[in-house]
């Protein structure tokens, strides 16, 4: 810990592990030992702190699917939470023993808290209190589906003569299951499995125990695992075709009512207009300010541009108790409170804003724009790899406080691993030299933009504030033939009507089980259609019924596509089918909206161009799509081509 400077390849450094280590969850040291999850997929592992020694191979941890929260250790236990609400609790020690497994209703990223004899859970929805002394229900707790050394089961032996090694070359011959998605469903379908396997799970473990030992080398470890998985679930048969789940269709998952909720508008009382006029400290007209009036008992504002002679009039507004901003970069905001319908004589002043409030204004792609690349090529790469999801230079990413945060936060940025390796040695510092503390007071002044002018000041924007204040993740919207607007919200799991007129909000909650809605797209019936990125289906949402039809996006029988993405359907089409991208694979594909039947076209990719890293760092990920209204063909869109 006294070491200083470039200590890379000295002897300062006793040991370095840089297979199946984390991505997001932090390791934890406990007792000497040190356990970590493989990037943020349930596979655990505990090497010997002091010598780097393996303790615990990579072992997957039953029941959980992926894992944002870092583990946490006490009284000789250690508590793992994954995403799905599973919590495990694993014996601290040498061996991998599952001591509990425990399911909460709700979706954790956040990392547990242990106070005293209490544990902390934050889940997306509540927050959790376990606490030691209270007499628990009577609990089922099962470790049958452990991952670790056991005895292999009557059925292995039944072999007869066969070694271990000739029958994991008997399973490598067989083909992988026709149920198998593939590409970012593997983790799903194991987990799913594992959930009912019981005694089974410990066959599959005992049996990739061995598979790893004699194959270390092995090409394909997803693939070999999975027919491990699939000879054991079958007992050495071919796999059955998968029965129908009691619907008329069996391409159909579930059919489930939506629970709604109402948020009702308010009477809309007399309707009136606002009007005045924006000056400068001077007296003198301002143009192209946008003003908007806020009204807070409706959840919803309208916004104008003042005018060549500084006025401005906004109509339409319904009876209420009213705030009024005026906006202009490099000007500070004005406010105006407790204004009330019919007034035509508002005076909004302006004042320059300078100093640290000027500087608050620089938008992200400014604060980008200081910091500086070799070349333009290095920039652009930058850029692709690390800005579509991150905001460079703002406050909030000026934040971390040492090398080593900046370092994290850069190769969480880079989790597609795409960056040119000649950046990665120097953006570290690159990005501390420019927006590290005090850097920023060396940047050149900010200058604002002219303000807005011409036909953009004829605008008139009617916004209305949908879901939980500050929690909004909405991300495609489509105006049905009802007049409504469609809304979906991404993290919270459903869709979202908003009537124009009323302001009545209704909210339609997705089954449980079905996650991430995406896009939405009428029918040529004019029911919606929903792609759900991250449980890999496709849903009908019946405008008359409010029931949600939910299937996989992939094609039969697998139960589960990879990250349906964009979808579209052609009005002139007479078949009407429904077109999306797989933005996990790189495949299109077309749904029947009446058979439910899907075709999946995997496009073109001998001799294309391929980026470095991984997933859509490729530069191959179909990501949007449209119908063209000449002649029907489809078009679609690679992300980072």
């Amino acid at each position: 810990l006294s070491a200083k400077g470039d200590i890379t390849g000295s002897e300062e450094i006793v040991w370095s592990k840089s297979k199946n280590t984390p991505y997001i969850p932090s390791p934890i040291l406990y007792d000497g030992m040190l356990g970590f999850l493989k990037s943020n997929q349930s596979l655990y592992s505990v090497l010997d702190a002091k010598t780097g020694n393996e303790l615990i191979g990579s072992t997957r941890l039953p029941s959980i699917a992926n894992v944002y929260s870092s583990p946490v250790g006490a009284a000789g236990r250690l508590y793992l939470t994954g995403r799905n609400g599973v919590t495990l609790v694993l014996k601290r020690g040498k061996e991998f023993e599952v001591l509990a497994t425990n399911k909460l209703d709700d979706e954790f990223r956040a990392s547990a808290a242990l106070v005293g004899k209490q544990m902390l859970l934050r889940g997306s929805q509540y927050l959790y209190c376990i606490e030691e002394g209270a007499t628990p229900n009577k609990q089922e707790v099962s470790s049958k589906a452990v991952v670790g050394p056991k005895k292999i089961s009557s059925k292995a032996k039944a072999e007869g003569d066969k070694s271990k090694r000739e029958l994991l070359e008997v399973i490598a011959r067989r083909e992988l299951p026709k149920d198998y998605p593939g590409g970012k469903g593997h983790q799903a379908f194991v987990d799913k499995w594992f959930k009912t396997a019981g005694a089974k799970g410990a066959e599959v473990g005992q049996l990739w125990e061995e598979q790893e030992r004699l194959f270390p080398d092995m090409k394909n470890r997803g693939e070999s695992f999975i027919k491990i998985l699939d000879y054991v679930r079958t007992k050495g048969n071919k796999a059955k075709a998968a029965r129908p789940t009691g619907n008329a269709n069996p391409h159909i998952k579930r059919k489930v009512q939506a629970e709604i909720r109402r948020e009702p508008g308010k009477p809309l009382g007399k309707t009136g207009a606002l009007s005045g006029r924006i000056q400068d400290l001077a007296g003198k007209a301002m143009s192209g300010v946008m003003v908007s009036v806020f009204d807070d008992s409706r959840r919803q504002s309208t916004s104008v541009f003042s005018q060549p002679d500084g006025s401005f009039r906004i109509e339409g507004l319904h009876e209420s108790n009213f705030k009024i901003r005026a906006r202009l970069l490099g000007q500070q905001d004005g406010w105006v409170e407790n204004v009330t319908l019919g007034k035509d004589s508002i005076v909004i002043k302006m004042s320059p804003a300078t100093g640290e409030d000027l500087e608050e204004q620089r938008p992200a792609s400014d604060a980008f724009g200081q910091l500086s690349f070799d070349s333009p090529r290095d920039r652009l790469n930058f850029k692709m790899m690390c800005a579509y999801c991150h905001q460079i230079g703002t406050i909030g990413f000026r934040t971390p406080e040492r090398p080593v945060d900046w370092e994290t936060m850069i190769r969480r940025m880079d989790g597609f691993g795409g960056l040119y390796p000649h950046t990665k040695e120097t953006i570290t510092q690159r990005i501390i030299d420019t927006y590290k503390d005090d850097a920023v007071k060396s940047w050149p002044a900010y200058v604002p933009p002219p303000a807005p002018s011409g036909m953009v000041t004829k605008a008139k924007i009617t916004a209305w504030e949908m879901g939980e204040p500050f929690k909004g993740s909405f991300h495609d919207l489509e105006v049905g033939d009802d007049g409504l607007a469609y809304v979906v919200h991404i993290g919270k799991q459903y869709t979202a009507t908003l009537d124009p007129e009323t302001g009545e909000r209704i909210y339609y909650r997705l089954p449980r089980g079905s996650h991430g809605p995406h896009s939405i797209e009428p029918d040529n019936d004019g029911e919606m259609w929903l792609t759900l990125c991250v449980s890999g289906e496709m849903a009908k949402f019946d405008l008359k019924t409010k029931e949600y039809t939910i299937l996989s996006s992939a094609e039969a029988p697998a139960e589960r596509g990879s990250w349906p993405h964009t979808l579209r359907i052609d009005p002139k089409d007479p078949d009407g089918f429904i077109w999306y991208t797989d933005a996990g694979r790189n495949s299109v594909f077309r749904l029947h909206p009446k058979t439910l039947v899907r075709k999946e076209y995997q496009l073109l990719e001998a001799g294309q161009v391929k980026a470095g890293g991984k997933g859509e760092s490729k530069g191959i990920t179909p990501y949007g799509l449209d119908y063209s209204p000449v002649d029907g063909m489809i078009w679609y869109s690679k992300l980072n081509g």
